[in-house]
């Protein structure tokens, strides 16, 4: 028996994926968002192993496509940008965001008008973090 183009066993193997691994995956993702690259792929790396064992004749990028799953990193994305945006609606955290300065000049600028700056940020680990990367949005 099939499901669209899966078999009915793939498919259930998809769902207990999704509903068992995956959270486990994504837990408090905008918390460790800002991880190098290395680690980015070791957490890859377990959803590729389990659409190895769904789908052992397929590669990860078509196995995905059939699937219909995006990447936990497209994922840990998308949370943290919903994460930001609940923080800018709420105003109960916003706080914990850089907020624009104003800076005041005794003399004109260019453009005529005053400029707001974020705070700078001097460490790659800081820039990268989820308040400061996601905030510009």
């Amino acid at each position: 028996m099939t499901v669209g183009l899966l078999p009915l066993c793939s498919v259930l193997l998809i769902q207990v994926y999704c509903s068992l691994v995956r959270p486990i995956l994504e837990f408090a993702s905008p918390v460790w968002a800002a991880l190098p690259t290395c680690l980015v792929q070791l957490v890859e790396g377990v959803q590729k192993s389990a659409l190895r064992i769904i789908l052992p004749d397929c590669s990860y990028e078509s196995a995905l496509v059939s699937c219909g799953l995006p990447t936990l990193l497209a994922r840990r994305d998308e949370a943290c940008r919903r994460f930001i945006s609940n923080i800018k609606e709420s105003g109960f955290l916003s706080h914990l965001l850089p907020q624009p300065t104003n800076v005041v000049h005794g003399y004109g600028l260019r453009s005529g008008f005053s400029r707001s700056e974020y705070r700078i940020v001097r460490t790659d680990r800081l820039s990268n973090f989820v308040t400061h990367s996601y905030n510009r949005d």
